[in-house]
């Protein structure tokens, strides 16, 4: 009889039970290998475990082995669908996506942390926008409150008034204690600006020692964050000045070969273009300033003779190769005048002669 009794109690709680979230999660009446297939279909993994171990000859290898495909394939699934669910902003489904996962299968590490990383972020978010809330709110009521001290040295005010001021500093001091809390909770995120913002309309609300101490806090921090950043910076372009140094250290040395090689073997003009490649942080080592002076020296006797050689040929009225070796003096001591005004003179008699011609 007493038998009877629970079960019609039972029944009679089933209404008020089918109205409840967590009624799904409710065992009225114990499961039978008769419900395995049912169970594997709702995805109830942890459930049929349980039912192979109170009945072991429901066990084999390949059932577990089918368990085992069930569940990777279930779990792909509910991932896809919880990241899905993620992307488009609603972090509380996607976590009750994943909660009612797990409940069917609970060894899931991969399930469980994707609901755990989830469930940070909507933690974060529920907190940026009571933030956020609170900033507006703030904003407002300090607002409020200027306007009650403007009013008043115009017009004196009534009780009314004087008690919905009262009411509003008031507000004013816990909201502004919220919002400390807040700058604090934005420090932890290391998000200062968020902090600097919240500390902002608590001070214009309402002057406490915490946001004072917090603000402080704050300074230090934004100090302590430029030092590291110049650190880096500088770090940074000490290594950048490092690797500079030993490209420019190789690429030298092999300038002066190749500078060298051509003052052997007497191409002054390869030399000139092989040496002026030569980085400029480079140009007073010893061994450079060293090949610098072999260098015009060798340019130097060069543009001497072929100077001698072109005057000596122009005194003998052979014009053309005359201005051929004034002009690769010239190419040698761009900047020589005197054997440019050699070469302008040589053009001027050629450019003489050839009228001459024309009209004979």
């Amino acid at each position: 009889m007493k038998r009877i009794s629970v079960v019609f109690l039972l029944v009679a709680l089933l209404p008020m039970l089918g109205g409840c979230p967590q009624f799904s999660n409710i065992r009225i009446v114990e499961d039978t290998p008769g419900d395995q297939e049912a169970l594997l279909a709702e995805h109830e993994y942890m459930r049929v475990r349980q039912l192979t171990g109170k009945y072991p000859s429901l066990d084999s290898v390949e059932l577990q082995e089918r368990i085992r495909s069930l569940e990777q394939a279930y779990e792909k699934s509910v991932w896809s669908e919880a990241t899905s669910v993620e992307a488009s902003g609603d972090l509380h489904a996607a976590v009750q996506v994943l909660s009612d996962a797990l409940q069917k299968m609970p060894h899931s590490k991969r399930l469980r942390d994707l609901r755990n990383s989830i469930e940070q972020k909507r933690v974060y978010m529920l907190r940026v926008n009571e933030r956020e809330t609170l900033q507006a709110h703030g904003r407002y009521l300090s607002e409020q409150l200027r306007l009650y001290e403007d009013n008043s040295k115009l017009d004196p005010p009534g009780r009314f008034r004087q008690a919905a001021h009262e009411r509003d500093q008031a507000d004013a001091i816990e909201l502004s204690a919220r919002l400390v809390e807040h700058a604090r909770f934005a420090m932890g995120d290391a998000d200062l600006s968020a902090a600097q913002a919240c500390l902002d309309v608590s001070d214009s609300l309402h002057a406490s020692p915490e946001a004072t101490a917090l603000r402080s806090e704050l300074r230090a921090i934004r100090k302590m964050n430029a030092m590291v950043t110049q650190q880096k910076a500088s770090a940074k372009q000490a290594r950048i000045k490092r690797k500079q140094t030993i490209k420019h250290r190789e690429q030298t040395e092999l300038l002066l070969t190749e500078t060298r090689e051509a003052l052997k073997a007497g191409k002054l003009q390869a030399a000139r273009k092989a040496f002026s490649n030569i980085p400029e942080t480079r140009r007073s080592d010893q061994d450079v300033m060293e090949i610098k002076a072999r260098l015009d020296k060798a340019v130097g006797a060069r543009v001497a003779h072929l100077k001698t050689t072109g005057d000596a040929l122009y005194r003998a009225e052979k014009i053309n190769p005359a201005l051929n070796a004034w002009n690769e003096a010239l190419a040698l001591s761009p900047g020589n005048q005197q054997i440019r005004e050699r070469t302008v003179r040589a053009n001027k008699v050629l450019a003489r002669l050839e009228e001459l011609k024309r009209k004979q």
